[in-house]
């Protein structure tokens, strides 16, 4: 859909677009919340944000803390993100109804399985992988870290863009989330030798 605008032409974003554009401002605010006592390290996998986020979420609704599938062995290779994704919409269904909708539906797509194929495999992913890896610096084969333009840009144009009640929820995930990021690197660090 196109919009005049002084003889420009501009094309006006989709509903979808706006969800995404959305999702990725929640996603973002959340993270720079965890940055607090200057700990900007992150797991390197959007995986690992996925769970971090989601257990942060569930901590803040239910006051049950998350745990780990290295943890606890769920399953032979972790929790799947579809079965994550599935666990997450019936928490966010059962005690969410005090979050923002718009935290809501951001959270449902950062966590919403994706499918993807080429000629030689197939996949799935979350919008939290794909703009994990393309945003975040990599810090070593396993860790990242928040750039300097990552960081301006969220607090110039992210923070400014949401809703008080919006950037409190995403406080308070964003601090709860930072013991799982702490727990991630560290079983990263003892486990994998990148």
């Amino acid at each position: 859909m196109k919009e005049e605008t002084s003889g420009i032409k501009r094309f006006k974003k989709s509903n979808e677009e706006e969800k995404y554009d959305k999702a990725i401002q929640v996603l973002e605010a959340t993270v720079h919340f965890t940055c607090q006592d200057e700990k900007e390290i992150f797991p390197y996998s959007g995986r690992y944000i996925l769970t971090e986020l989601v257990f942060a979420t569930v901590e803040y609704l239910t006051g049950i803390e998350g745990r780990h599938p290295y943890e606890k062995r769920i399953c032979r290779h972790g929790l799947t993100r579809w079965q994550i994704y599935k666990y997450f919409s019936c928490v966010l269904e059962s005690f969410g109804k005090e979050l923002p909708s718009e935290i809501i539906d951001a959270l449902k797509l950062l966590t919403k399985n994706r499918y993807g194929s080429n000629e030689l495999e197939a996949w799935t992913e979350t919008t939290i992988d794909r703009h994990w890896s393309c945003v975040y610096r990599r810090f070593s084969s396993s860790t990242s870290f928040l750039d300097e333009n990552v960081k301006k840009r969220i607090k110039e144009k992210v923070l400014p863009s949401l809703s008080k009640e919006e950037l409190k929820v995403c406080q308070v995930i964003g601090k709860l989330m930072r013991k799982y990021i702490d727990r991630d690197c560290e079983h990263i660090k003892k486990t994998y030798h990148w």
